[in-house]
């Protein structure tokens, strides 16, 4: 599988670009006969692996995913695009496009963002999500949000894929440093102000029970954030760092006695899974990532108080050699190769919804056992502008009288032509191609369908609505995607039982005439609605 993936938005290294990193990491290892080709800025913030071709586009973001990603695509023949964030091209590609979702912050948070951060991705995630032929989100959490938020997407292929955190068992401890608990302030939905109160709380009751190292604090908010621990008076007990080198950052994390991470917002919350697998007591907010991943091994702040956080840790410094080494085997189950394999199988499914969407004949990726029925999913309506320009078009083929033997209407937004296919004898159920591809629903996993090699059967399901419908069991043959002509009255036509007849399509007066369809109209005593 040839699958190009859109990191122009990487920069610098910060949450997206580790992802990003294991995520080819753990890909190529897996599959190393895939064909993977980065698409990068001038600062991706990561490296690829051996093996997967680099891309490095000069021009700006907009522009690069505008014109150098399409034509890429174009370029290589890819079977997708996978784009690391929903903001990628607009344009239509030649191949189907699966994006990743963190959270929707700026849509359950917009008090967290400014109102030009609001207003570009509203706009550009928007459309990203309008095009997307599925979504991987990185926890049960994201999926719900985004289902409720863009109930258009349940059509969609969503699933779950949850990010690793196996590169933790690679990090040195720092030696020589006293017992420490470690916090993170670069974004305001870690609660810095919230860790800062109950370690007050702490001091009021008597005892701080461990050191407090916040890391990660910007250089416009740390100032701030020194008068703010003086007027506390921890001065001696909290030490604040900026973003912290790879190397420096790892062997911090590693050495810490506890962390805090009292997030008010988190897609997943890699640095709570990261503690766990390294055995450091952790204490979380009551947010429903964080709750999810932790699974039960982390001690849970209930309320958004100081006083409450500090009884958490408490809790969390008392668990003992048991409970931690738990923590550390639930911790297992978070690998980048699992996740590398759950984002791939969502974009195998993409692959085949957006064939059926779009109505491009699509290279079986996975082969069917004997015996499967595979259930065509519905097609999405793709734009405006095809559904009303085909609108038009069979309306003045209807009203002008012409007594075509067929008319073909083809409405939609690929690239890529509508392929003729061969007459099937009457009374015979049409049976696809050998190893042919299926889709998925939504939900977690990825989908991915039992190896075989005997061809299979497909079934049309006819779904008020639906975009396609078909009077052979073919989907699309001599239909109209999506199309309604009100006050119309159609001549519905029988065509004699002469075999492999081609009929060409009559043009509308002063219109360019529509291609023959070799065979389609071939088939006999079947009844054809133009």
């Amino acid at each position: 599988m040839r699958v190009v993936v859109d990191a122009i938005p990487v920069r610098g290294r910060n949450s997206l670009a580790i992802v990003t990193d294991h995520l080819l990491a753990g890909w190529r290892r897996a599959w190393p006969e895939d064909d993977l080709h980065v698409v990068v800025g001038a600062e991706p913030g990561f490296s690829a692996p051996e093996g997967v071709t680099v891309h490095r586009v000069r021009s700006r973001r907009v522009k690069a995913q505008a014109t150098e990603l399409p034509a890429l695509c174009r370029a290589l023949d890819a079977d997708a695009l996978f784009a690391v964030l929903p903001t990628t091209t607009v344009r239509r590609l030649p191949c189907p496009r699966t994006i990743m979702l963190f959270d929707l912050r700026h849509e359950l948070r917009p008090e967290m963002f400014s109102k030009k951060a609001l207003l570009l991705r509203r706009v550009s995630w928007g459309m990203g999500f309008a095009q997307a032929d599925g979504v991987v989100c990185i926890s049960e959490r994201t999926r719900r949000d985004l289902l409720r938020s863009h109930p258009q997407l349940r059509d969609v292929p969503v699933h779950v894929a949850l990010p690793g955190a196996d590169h933790v068992d690679r990090w040195q401890r720092a030696t020589g440093e006293p017992p420490y608990a470690l916090a993170f302030g670069q974004f305001n939905n870690k609660s810095v102000e919230l860790v800062l109160d109950a370690w007050r709380v702490q001091r009021d009751r008597g005892s701080v029970g461990l050191p407090l190292c916040i890391v990660g604090v910007p250089a416009t908010h740390r100032a701030a954030l020194q008068t703010r621990i003086g007027e506390l008076g921890l001065e001696d007990v909290v030490t604040v760092l900026p973003w912290l080198a790879d190397d420096e950052f790892e062997q911090r994390f590693a050495a810490a006695k506890l962390v805090v991470f009292p997030s008010e917002f988190e897609g997943f919350g890699l640095p709570a899974v990261e503690a766990l697998r390294l055995g450091i007591p952790l204490v979380i907010s009551s947010d429903p990532a964080l709750v999810e991943v932790a699974g039960g091994h982390a001690a849970v702040m209930a309320e958004r108080r100081g006083d409450v956080l500090a009884d958490a840790v408490a809790d969390a410094l008392s668990r003992t050699a048991e409970q931690l080494a738990a923590a550390r085997h639930y911790a297992q189950l978070f690998t980048w190769e699992r996740f590398a394999a759950d984002t791939r199988g969502l974009v195998q499914t993409a692959v085949a919804y957006g064939a059926r969407r779009t109505h491009r004949p699509v290279t079986p990726l996975v082969e069917a056992p004997v015996g499967a029925t595979v259930t065509a999913r519905p097609a999405r309506r793709a734009s405006p502008l095809p559904r009303w320009a085909a609108a038009a078009g069979a309306a003045t083929l209807a009203l002008s009288g012409l007594s075509a033997a067929t008319y073909a209407v083809v409405a939609h937004s690929g690239t890529a032509p509508r392929p003729s296919l061969p007459s099937v004898p009457a009374g015979t159920t049409p049976s696809s191609t050998p190893g042919a591809s299926t889709g998925a629903g939504t939900g977690s996993g990825h989908g991915a369908v039992t190896p075989g090699g005997a061809p299979t059967t497909t079934t049309v399901t006819a779904v008020a609505g639906s975009a396609v419908t078909s009077t052979t069991g073919v989907p699309g043959i001599l239909s109209t995607p999506g199309l309604t002509v009100p006050d119309v009255t159609t001549p519905t036509l029988t065509v004699p039982p002469t075999p492999k007849t081609s009929v060409p399509c009559a043009p509308a007066p002063g219109a360019t005439p529509v291609a023959s369809v070799p065979d389609a109209c071939g088939v006999a005593g079947q009844t054809t609605t133009p």
